[in-house]
């Protein structure tokens, strides 16, 4: 994904159900940082541990040094980028 993403055929690159040790050991070890990690949830499917992941990473708010880095990249408003993900 990286690949295509220098490439210039990409905007952004997503990852889904990533539980928190599998994130934090992609966005240390990979040159690109995914955008977002999006959960599943639903009364049926209450994944606990992303989310607790989730609602930490958003508690510095929408200026926090991923967002601001990932909205450059991706030509968003750190706002938009903190909030990506939320229902």
């Amino acid at each position: 994904m990286e690949k295509v993403y220098k490439e210039g055929k990409l905007r952004a690159i997503g990852v889904s159900n990533f539980y928190p040790d599998h994130f934090i050991y992609i966005t240390n070890n990979m040159e690109i940082v995914p955008a977002v990690n999006q959960v599943e949830t639903h009364v049926f499917n209450q994944q606990t541990e992303p989310q607790k992941s989730s609602a930490h990473a958003s508690c510095r708010g929408d200026r926090s040094p991923r967002a601001v880095t990932v909205s450059s990249r991706i030509q968003y408003l750190p706002k938009s980028v903190a909030n990506m993900g939320k229902a």
